[in-house]
Formats: C-alpha cells, sequence, structure tokens
C-alpha cells in the first residue's frame, strides 16, 4: 500500500468532513467560556494559575510530558483499575482547595459515578476532565474540559479549555506569522502526499519542537478549521471503523469485554508482548502506530497495573481517513505479526 496509514493529520477539506452546524468547536463550545491556546500543556497550566490552585491529584497513567509540565506545582497520584476508573482510595486525602484531574482514555467518557463521589466529598473541590483523547460533548459535571484537536484532525495547534466558570483571561502573546507556517507546512504536506517522505516527517518533527517551545494562543487558523469540522463525520466514521476492527481483533482489545462502542475513540488499543518490535514491524508496512504511553517518568513500585500498561500497549490508527481496503490491511497486518512470532 502506497499510502501511509496513521501518523499526523493533513489539512482535510473533503465535503462529507465539513459541517459548521455541528462542527467540532460548536459540540466543544456552546455556552460556555473558551480558553485557546497552542497545546493542552499551555491551557492546563493557565487553568490552574486561573483557579489559584497549589496541590493536584493526577493519574500515574498519564502522559509524562503533562507531569513534566506541572513539575512547578504539588502533585499526587492515583490508581486507576483495568476498566481505565479511578480507584477511589485517595478520596479521603483530598481536600477542599485541591484539584483532581480525570482522563478520557482512548476516548472512554469519565465515570460519572466517581465524579459524584468527589462532588459529594466538597464541592469546591476543582474537577478537570482531560479530554486530549476525546472529541465528545464536556461532561456536564466537571469545572473545565481540555481538548486537543490535533490528535483528531488536521490542525496546525491547538489545546481548548471550556467551561461554564466565570474568569479572566490570562495574558499570553498571539502566535508569530513564521510560528504559524510552521505549524501549518506539515498538514499542507501530508495532504499533497500521502506517502509521508522523510523530508515530510522532518518538517513535522521541527513543527512539534516549535509548538511546545513556548506558550501563545491557538492560530486563528485551527479555530476558523474547528469552526467548519464536522463532528458528527469524525465521530460516526471511527465508530464504525472501531467496530470494524473489533469484530475481528477482539480478543487484543484492552476493551475486550466491549463487542460495540457509541463513543468516539481515539485509536483501537491491543495488548502486545513486546510493543517495539510490533511498532517497527507495522511502520515498515506502512502503519504507523502510537504508544500511549511508553514512558510514565519515574517507575513508582505501587503503580504495577500502570507500568505494565505502559509496556504492553500499542494504539492502532482507525480515524476518519481509513476506508475497508485500509482496515482490512491492517487486519492482515497484524495477523502476518502474530504468524512471524
Amino acid at each position: 500500500m502506497d499510502r501511509k496509514i496513521g501518523g499526523y493529520f493533513g489539512l482535510d477539506l473533503r465535503g462529507e468532513t465539513l459541517d459548521p452546524i455541528y462542527s467540532l468547536w460548536k459540540t466543544w463550545t456552546d455556552g460556555r467560556n473558551i480558553l485557546d491556546f497552542n497545546s493542552n500543556r499551555v491551557a492546563i497550566k493557565k487553568i490552574l494559575q486561573i483557579e489559584k490552585i497549589h496541590r493536584i491529584w493526577l493519574p500515574y497513567y498519564i502522559c509524562n510530558d503533562v507531569k513534566e509540565a506541572l513539575s512547578e506545582y504539588e502533585v499526587n497520584y492515583y490508581q486507576i483499575s483495568n476498566e481505565f476508573i479511578p480507584q477511589d482510595y485517595f478520596l479521603d486525602d483530598i481536600e477542599s482547595d485541591d484539584c483532581v484531574v480525570l482522563v478520557s482514555y482512548f476516548g472512554l467518557p469519565i465515570s460519572d459515578i466517581f465524579v459524584k463521589k468527589i462532588r459529594d466529598l466538597n464541592k469546591k473541590i476543582l474537577i478537570i476532565e482531560d479530554k486530549a483523547q476525546s472529541i465528545e460533548p464536556p461532561n456536564i459535571n466537571v469545572d473545565w474540559s481540555i481538548y486537543s484537536p490535533r490528535k483528531f484532525m488536521g490542525v496546525p495547534d491547538g489545546g481548548v479549555a471550556v467551561t461554564k466558570r466565570a474568569f479572566s483571561h490570562p495574558q499570553v502573546k498571539v502566535k508569530e506569522c513564521a510560528d504559524i507556517i510552521t505549524n501549518f507546512l506539515p498538514i499542507l504536506m501530508r495532504n499533497q502526499d500521502e506517502t509521508m517522505s522523510s523530508g515530510q516527517y522532518e518538517t513535522y518533527i521541527k513543527s512539534e519542537k516549535s509548538i511546545f517551545s513556548h506558550e501563545s494562543r491557538a492560530s486563528k487558523i485551527t479555530i476558523e478549521l474547528l469552526k467548519i469540522s464536522s463532528y458528527l463525520y469524525i465521530s460516526k466514521k471511527r465508530i464504525n471503523n472501531w467496530n470494524y476492527l473489533n469484530s475481528f481483533l477482539q480478543e487484543k482489545s484492552i476493551f475486550s469485554c466491549l463487542k460495540k462502542i457509541d463513543w468516539t475513540p481515539l485509536g483501537y488499543p491491543i495488548i502486545v508482548e513486546n510493543p517495539s518490535d510490533f511498532v517497527d514491524y507495522m511502520a515498515k508496512h506502512g502503519v504507523f502506530c502510537a504508544r500511549h504511553w511508553s514512558c510514565l517518568g519515574d517507575e513508582l513500585n505501587h503503580f504495577e497495573f500502570e507500568n505494565d500498561l505502559s509496556k504492553k500497549i500499542v494504539t492502532i490508527p482507525i480515524d476518519q481517513r481509513l476506508n475497508k481496503p485500509e482496515l482490512n490491511y491492517l487486519i492482515s497486518k497484524i495477523r502476518d505479526y502474530d504468524e512471524k512470532k
């Protein structure tokens, strides 16, 4: 297959992907106050500054870049269950001016039951919903929801935070034109050429470094693209692709108990005994799979489940660019790998 499957997104202006009435922007922000930044890491830091938070509760199973971004705060970690729900042992230690971050893993909705447990403790506790891996509407019972649109579509940057709370927008510089061009170039190149030459990937890496090198508002073009990109199309296509793959690969899925889903997935996460070897094999055959996450930072002994996950999970692409031929190719390559072992 000449075209590459997975990896970063190109600019997608196909007619079926456009819907300004039911757009991603409308889905996330309708009736809410908005913060927009160049990345979701900046967004969460600014929320903590606005809310004057000093102590945070994070799941240990989270991208290490987030942990590093919040290193100036007092951070406590909590465990999750094999259903990706927080274990509630730590609730007794939460104080009224703390912040709890809940993660929508792979698009899985956060537990309303767990949110209620926190609310029953003290209504002053700040709850942030990390929806970097989700495009579903915000949970109405949390204080803030943060989105990372680059994980779902071709935009040059962006971290969008929404809330019903009143606040003053923090001072952050407007993005420089040179940075916008640097960030926009790889999605234009991927739109032009799906084979992804080495030069394209180098342009993408340069863009990534630019995004995370400083704090700024999201670029205007990111906001405008979010306002015309169809939530319904992206969601339906991803759900259908997930369900199709699952009919062949359910025994490998980390959600092996689920036959079908009705929430928008980031990808199709599976358990692999040797993720590095598997990812390399798939890449040689034109399929770019993600690791969530290969590095959690310091391996703390009492987070055995989370450390084990980080060593075994690989996320297979199932995004809206893929149709049945690409999905069948994915399935065949995964089976070829299993036979190779």
